[in-house]
């Protein structure tokens, strides 16, 4: 685990460090275990690893990856999946960079938050599909 990243009720988005020496067990206890809020997160089996290794346990998770596949996308991608539901096309390009190499630059920053951006309006989109489907 080297960024984790949030976006809040608001459209703010925190990009903690977790290489960074600082201590997130209240966040993971307070956050991450609670059972009453909902953490979207797209393609969660490996950061569901990455918590369980850390000695959390991630409750009450929505996986947009496979929500989508559920749903019979053909594509199920982060980024097809923004392009096709919101119409918004997420750059990709910092993708396979150096994530652990402090520090990060600047575009690794904005990719890391733009990949939090959107998850629960895709989340709500696909709710709406589901619904109209009756698949729910």
């Amino acid at each position: 685990m080297s960024l984790v990243q949030v976006k809040g009720h608001s459209d703010e988005i925190y990009l903690l460090d977790a290489l960074a020496g600082i201590d997130l067990d209240t966040f993971f206890r307070k956050i991450v275990e609670n059972p009453s809020i909902v953490k979207i997160i797209h393609a969660a089996s490996e950061d569901l690893r990455v918590i369980r290794r850390a000695g959390y346990t991630c409750k009450t998770v929505f996986d947009t990856e496979r929500s989508a596949k559920l749903l019979n996308f053909q594509y199920t991608s982060l980024a097809k999946v923004v392009e096709n539901l919101l119409e918004i096309k997420l750059d990709k390009g910092e993708q396979t960079s150096n994530w652990i190499r402090r520090p990060l630059t600047t575009r690794q920053y904005l990719y890391a938050a733009q990949d939090v951006l959107h998850l629960e309006a895709v989340k709500s989109k696909m709710i709406d599909i589901a619904m109209e489907r009756e698949t729910l």
